[in-house]
């Protein structure tokens, strides 16, 4: 919890350090950069994750090939995004230069999705913990040593937006991934060629979740990426603050998606799948109904009289983000199953639905109406996802949605537990 408290705290700093407008600008470049980041690494992190579950001795194999096909895509990527950097600065001869200097991270961060999926794989959750807050951190301990300097500007913290991740993936370099690497390249030839984790079979599964993948990043990224050109970097400054904050309940979200896949593709559990489900959408509904109540009161005193604005599209993304939650933990049940093209398939009519929306409601309602096509994307994919985990099992639709009185009690088992660990720690 301590990476996205850190983010959160970071938002502030850049409010009353830039402005409305400056936020957006700040967005305006950081958004496609992340994008491509992402977008060049999609399908194959949860491909290598996928792989070294089920055989954890190919945990090298899987690493280093992974790498060489993220790798391409990456370079691919940001040279995709230099040249498309004046359409997406929207012809600003200020901003144009920046996206292009900061593609170059774009290799780098998406070859650290790499090093999450083998770590993912292999069940090091401390080590993506670790990851997960190093990146935050050095965001908020930059801005606050440029904002004490008076040197935050729209440059220096894109700069530190985009660096941010690539120096988090740091906390893998001594990692025990690298050390079961090490091991697999002495395993001689032939082991390696009956590896789970090769070329064709990393490419047979990525595939099938690069569009899904695609279409999920689609949904999340590619709202801020045209606020710009289609609206204004006001409203996108407004609409990034709001998806800031909406990202807090998405925290147990990730969290429970990458541990299903791992679990589930070593031992497929429909039951348990389903209970995760609907916990982790309880917890978010809490966690977003809290935030929601307090947002009217907290956001202008905490951003600046100047975000009044943020406080309706906070609310519908922190709806939308919810209902998302039973389709996205359902997601990755399906891919753990070795269906990805299931879940690609919900993602992208996911995705189409969110461009048709963005088009239409962003030119007049702005970041209003960035969010309400972000909650109307969620519906359909997260609906589509469950109904498909719901028609190969027993389980219902309701089943990943309603909490049960057996799921109040394990949770209540948890926290027991947890708090007696933490007396004798």
């Amino acid at each position: 919890m301590a990476g996205p408290l850190a983010g959160l705290a970071s938002a502030p700093l850049l409010a009353h350090g830039l402005g409305v407008d400056g936020r957006g600008e700040v967005a305006a470049v950081t958004a496609p950069i992340l994008l491509a980041a992402t977008v060049s690494a999609v399908g194959i992190p949860d491909a290598v994750t996928y792989f070294v579950a089920r055989t954890p001795g190919s945990a090298g194999t899987a690493r280093r090939r992974g790498s060489a096909l993220v790798g391409i895509a990456a370079l691919t990527a940001a040279v995709v995004v230099v040249a498309l950097a004046p359409t997406l600065a929207a012809g600003s001869h200020e901003l144009t230069p920046q996206i292009a200097v900061l593609a170059l991270t774009v290799v780098p961060s998406a070859l650290v999705g790499i090093l999450r999926g083998t770590a993912a794989g292999l069940g090091h959750w401390g080590q993506i913990a670790i990851e997960r807050t190093v990146g935050p951190a050095v965001r908020l301990v930059a801005f606050i040593v440029l904002w004490l300097s008076d040197s935050l500007s729209v440059a220096s913290a894109a700069t530190v937006i985009t660096l941010a991740p690539v120096i988090s993936g740091l906390a893998y370099l001594r990692s025990d991934c690298q050390r079961t690497a090490r091991d697999d390249e002495a395993e001689p030839e032939d082991s390696l060629r009956e590896q789970a984790a090769g070329v064709v079979q990393l490419l047979g599964y990525g595939t099938r979740a690069w569009v899904g993948s695609l279409a999920g990043v689609a949904l999340s990224r590619l709202d801020q990426v045209l606020m710009t050109p289609l609206g204004s970097t006001e409203q996108l400054g407004l609409y990034a603050v709001a998806a800031t904050i909406s990202e807090l309940p998405l925290v147990l979200t990730t969290a429970v998606r990458e541990v299903v896949l791992t679990t589930h593709a070593r031992d497929p559990d429909e039951h348990a799948l389903a209970q995760a489900g609907r916990t982790a959408f309880a917890a978010s509904a809490a966690a977003a109904l809290l935030i929601g109540a307090s947002a009217p009161w907290c956001l202008p005193i905490v951003f600046g009289s100047g975000f009044d604005g943020a406080v309706p599209p906070t609310v519908v993304l922190l709806v939308a983000v919810t209902i998302g939650v039973p389709g996205s933990v359902a997601g990755a049940g399906l891919s753990a199953r070795g269906l990805p093209h299931l879940r690609s398939a919900s993602m992208v009519i996911g995705a189409v639905v969110n461009v048709v929306a963005l088009v239409v409601l962003v030119p007049s309602w702005g970041a209003v109406g960035a969010a309400v096509a972000t909650l109307v994307s969620n519906v359909v994919a997260g609906s589509i996802n469950v109904g498909q985990v719901s028609r190969l099992t027993a389980q219902s639709f309701a089943s990943f949605h309603i909490p049960t009185r057996a799921d109040a009690s394990c949770a209540l088992r948890c926290v027991r537990r947890c708090c007696r660990t933490h007396r004798l720690g």
